[in-house]
């Protein structure tokens, strides 16, 4: 999933350098543990512009989303537990998985609680149910000829989409 996201990035920036270095890291077979430190030691968190920079934060997601293997729980897990930008980590994690394996595969205990409502302080929507959202932006992407339908890593994104 990296790997294919990676092709939308120019090569030579230092966003794709980041991730393909945890990549690297993964492919080597080290823990972690082991990448954690190393973002840790790469990047200072009591340094205002390294704990919500780009670069730190995406090695973070990336990190998560490897050693988590698809597992829901653990990923976000990972990502908070890594320090720095923790909420948009964790929250970045939690929707590309969340897209990923979609509503029907997530955990009912993150679900549950929800009720499938969210609150919110955008005027005209202060109080919404997620699943209207969520068949809201498929519509909007069903409408962009560009982007619809799509292919991702082989997988053929159209009318076929989970429900919980």
């Amino acid at each position: 999933m990296l790997k294919a996201s990676l092709a939308q990035i120019p090569e030579r920036s230092r966003f794709n350098a980041n991730l393909n270095e945890v990549i690297a890291w993964y492919d080597s077979g080290i823990s972690i543990e082991k990448a954690l430190q190393r973002i840790h030691q790469r990047w200072d968190e009591s340094n205002v512009y390294h704990w919500c920079h780009v670069l730190s934060n995406a090695q973070i997601v990336a990190m998560a989303l490897l050693w988590g293997e698809g597992d829901f729980e653990k990923s976000i897990g990972w990502a908070v537990t890594a320090g720095f930008d923790t909420d948009c980590n964790g929250a970045t994690v939690g929707s590309i998985l969340g897209m990923r394996l979609g509503a029907a595969k997530l955990p009912d205990k993150w679900i549950d609680p929800l009720n499938d409502k969210l609150d919110t302080g955008i005027k005209g929507y202060e109080h919404v149910r997620i699943s209207d959202l969520a068949s809201r932006t498929i519509d909007y992407v069903k409408q962009n000829p560009y982007v619809y339908p799509f292919t991702l890593k082989g997988y053929l994104i159209s009318e076929q989409h989970n429900e919980k």
